[in-house]
């Protein structure tokens, strides 16, 4: 069972779709024009999926919906733009991004925020590793650039954004450490 992504509204989601699969002749027809099967269509129709499909096929799914709703717009609906806009705050090391991540949280001082960002920091750095670990156990077998190339992409892709998400939170770190000594003085 997976879990509930709250920015995805699956029930809009489903009405946009079952308002688009009326513009062909029938199911199928709309899933082959935007690259997925029935089945896997009919699972989003129906609320069925708790999280949106890739962007790519909200891509294939705005070109093929005879203008009756954008890109943007399905993106806002899938949750996306939330998302790209909270990653944008953690890539920029923005400490607006601090509201988010810490709602709901009290801590007495800076100190209890750097070392909770550190903690993130270290679980994501644990996680880069575990990545370029994957990576070389798949270069391993000769099979590999059949077999694992999308694999090894998949990763070095995942390396490079926890990276900048690192990056955004050592400079949120850095920038609460220097408010600490500001009011230290």
């Amino acid at each position: 069972m997976s879990i509930e992504n709250p920015l995805f509204d699956k029930k809009r989601f489903a009405q946009i779709l079952k308002k688009i699969n009326n513009q062909f002749p029938n199911q199928r027809d709309f899933a082959e024009a935007i690259g997925v099967n029935r089945g896997y269509l009919s699972q989003y129709m129906n609320c069925k999926l708790e999280n949106p499909p890739t962007i790519k096929i909200l891509d294939k799914i705005a070109k093929n919906s005879n203008e009756l709703i954008s890109y943007d717009e399905l993106m806002e609906v899938c949750g996306y733009k939330e998302l790209i806009k909270e990653y944008n705050l953690l890539k920029e090391g923005d400490l607006k991004y601090l509201d988010l991540l810490f709602e709901g949280k009290q801590f007495d001082d800076e100190k209890d925020k750097i070392i909770e960002l550190e903690n993130i920091k270290n679980g994501l750095q644990q996680y880069v590793e575990n990545c370029y670990e994957q990576i070389d156990y798949l270069q391993q077998d000769d099979l590999y650039r059949i077999i694992s190339a999308d694999n090894i992409q998949n990763y070095r892709n995942d390396i490079r954004v926890t990276k900048e998400k690192i990056n955004g939170l050592q400079t949120m770190i850095d920038k609460l450490k220097k408010k600490r000594n500001i009011k230290k003085n």
